[in-house]
């Protein structure tokens, strides 16, 4: 029912495009022709000038028909680009595949959606894999802090780690930090009783000085 109302719809929009155009042309010329008249203008000027019209008017239709024929292509072919973009998201996000049942076939309309929900799964992966940098550049740092070598992670940049591998790699990082606060305490403690000897050596040196 609603393709039939959709459809009737744009075949009376047409008629009457097609009309007013047609009405539109038939104007023009008939004020040409009253201008014309001003001037007694002779027949075969009025001919050269019809047809000059006519191929202008021709020649204005078929760039018009160019360029709507190039936007039809590109649809088509954007419309393959985006789906291929978007299945590609979907497995790497591990969602299931774009509907376009509720989309007709080729349509600017699909397009549209497509490009929407290819937008949606790039800021969505590209979320994840910022998360998942963000994990390995603390993991790094606390390896450099520390003097060692950190792991490589394949794919780090193309795909997502999984369950396993987050929570391994949150593991090894909480594992670092805590060494590094263990040495960083033990520096702190070093530190404190050097201090003190310090002060021990310092008090003892006065003391025999001051006593000679």
């Amino acid at each position: 029912m609603f393709n039939s109302n959709m459809d009737t719809n744009t075949t009376n929009s047409m008629e009457q495009t097609k009309n007013s155009a047609s009405d539109e042309f038939s104007s023009f010329i008939d004020k040409l022709e009253q201008l014309w008249d001003k001037v007694h203008m002779e027949e075969f000027m009025r001919e050269e000038r019809r047809q000059q019209i006519s191929n202008f008017h021709r020649k204005l239709l078929s760039d018009l028909l160019t360029g709507e024929d190039k936007l039809v292509t590109e649809v088509g072919v954007h419309i393959v680009e985006y789906r291929n973009a978007v299945n590609g998201l979907n497995q790497l996000l591990c969602e299931p595949l774009f509907d376009e049942s509720a989309y007709l076939p080729g349509s600017v309309s699909l397009l549209e959606a497509l490009n929407v929900e290819c937008k949606r799964l790039t800021k969505r992966r590209d979320q994840g894999f910022k998360v998942q940098k963000e994990l390995f550049d603390t993991y790094e740092l606390a390896c450099k802090r520390l003097g060692e070598q950190p792991e490589n992670v394949d794919g780090l940049n193309e795909r997502f780690l999984s369950a396993s591998e987050l929570e391994a790699l949150r593991i090894r990082v909480a594992e670092l930090k805590r060494i590094l606060n263990e040495r960083l305490q033990k520096l702190f403690q070093y530190q404190s009783e050097a201090i003190k000897i310090y002060d021990i050596i310092h008090h003892a040196f006065h003391s025999c000085s001051d006593g000679s």
